[in-house]
């Protein structure tokens, strides 16, 4: 039963959003949120999330979340206070799916939240600045 479970983990692991060896398809949506809690946002704007809507934007991005890896976290990890990172906000929706909502938190060169995969390289495959 045990090996059965280990190479079924979408049915016997955790119910939320795609399992930690996601490969993604079939994209309607991918909202990805970059923002840095400790700074205020200058006078007059606000932080924006970078939406991906179009077939060439969702054939990039699914690109860029499958070359990288990126899906849920088989475990959530948590900060241990560190300060003056940013915030990573991922939301993806397939197609006849619920929206998968990923979130990381990046400080001192260490990830912790749910994502799994290569954060860094992500972003930059897609253009999204963070800092």
């Amino acid at each position: 039963m045990v090996l059965w479970c280990a190479a079924t983990l979408a049915a016997c692991g955790s119910n939320r959003g795609h399992d930690h060896t996601a490969t993604w398809s079939d994209l309607t949506r991918v909202t990805v949120d970059v923002d840095q809690p400790g700074v205020p946002t200058p006078p007059g704007t606000k932080n924006t999330p970078t939406t991906f809507t179009t077939p060439g934007q969702l054939m990039t991005v699914t690109k860029a979340l499958n070359a990288n890896h990126i899906a849920e976290a088989a475990h959530t990890t948590t900060s241990s206070g560190c300060s003056g990172g940013i915030q990573i906000e991922i939301t993806i929706v397939q197609r006849h799916h619920k929206p998968t909502d990923l979130s990381a938190y990046r400080c001192a060169e260490t990830t912790t939240g749910d994502i799994a995969g290569n954060l860094t390289g992500f972003l930059k495959q897609i253009g999204v600045a963070t800092a």
